[in-house]
């Protein structure tokens, strides 16, 4: 982890509004800030991963998780028999038109085990990012989204939330106050309305009526001597597919055998 590749993410397309940072010291905050969120992505998903992802200005961030496979969010076809493990939407929601359409396109390419890890600007950061300027230098139109409309999207869409936090709380490095910050404390009552993002996991809901209902059924046998050839005769057929577990710890002869 430690020898991944570090890359500079321009800030027009991971804060949309910021404009010239050269000047400003801007760029030592945006190293600092890709930083944590390459960090915390590594978290969310592991190494030699299958990674969709979305806008392609941030293909070297995706690169640094060094994924088996990087595939380009508007590239997902329904009918591809390979699934992503992953889609990691950077900030991309906001410049969609069509919202629900595009989440409907990327649900059908995604299987029950895809992760969507969805990553927006908080909303006190949007607002500093349009004072500090007066264009978009990011060449489109954006729309920043409440994250409980984004969730709403994705549930209307046929997601289901797995987790959501705020992160990143200290956009710049102080030693042991900003990792210490950035990693426990950005998403509590007070700190999460200083963090920079939006982080929210999800999974498709896919009905697959090629999966077979099973069940498990647990038998604590230990005073149940004698009795356990009954207990499996008397047992229904509770699924298509069913295992029966005993649990036993004593050392009674016999019991072992009869429960073979």
């Amino acid at each position: 982890m430690g020898n991944a590749p570090f890359v500079l993410v321009e800030p027009a397309s991971l804060l949309p509004h910021f404009l010239p940072y050269q000047a400003t010291g801007w760029a030592s905050c945006m190293k600092f800030i890709n930083r944590e969120l390459v960090r915390l992505l590594r978290v969310l998903i592991p190494r030699h991963s299958s990674v969709a992802f979305g806008p392609k200005s941030h293909i070297e961030v995706i690169r640094s998780l060094e994924p088996s496979q990087i595939i380009d969010i508007n590239d997902l076809n329904p009918l591809d028999s390979s699934k992503p493990s992953h889609v990691v939407m950077m900030v991309w929601l906001d410049g969609v038109s069509d919202v629900y359409s595009e989440l409907q396109r990327i649900h059908s390419s995604c299987s029950a085990e895809t992760r969507i890890v969805v990553i927006s600007v908080s909303r006190m950061w949007s607002r500093i990012s349009k004072k500090l300027s007066s264009s978009n230098e990011s060449g489109r139109e954006t729309n920043w989204i409440p994250p409980d409309e984004v969730q709403n999207f994705f549930e209307q869409a046929g997601f289901e939330k797995v987790s959501r936090r705020r992160a990143l709380s200290i956009p710049v490095y102080i030693p042991l106050i900003s990792r210490i910050a950035n990693r426990w404390l950005s998403d509590l009552p007070i700190l999460r309305h200083f963090s920079i993002f939006n982080v929210m996991t999800l999974r498709a809901i896919v009905n697959s009526q090629s999966m077979t209902p099973s069940v498990s059924v647990v038998v604590a046998a230990r005073n149940e001597a004698g009795n356990i050839r009954n207990l499996v005769n008397r047992l229904p057929q509770l699924a298509p597919e069913q295992e029966l577990i005993f649990v036993e710890d004593s050392n009674k002869p016999g019991k072992e055998k009869e429960m073979q």
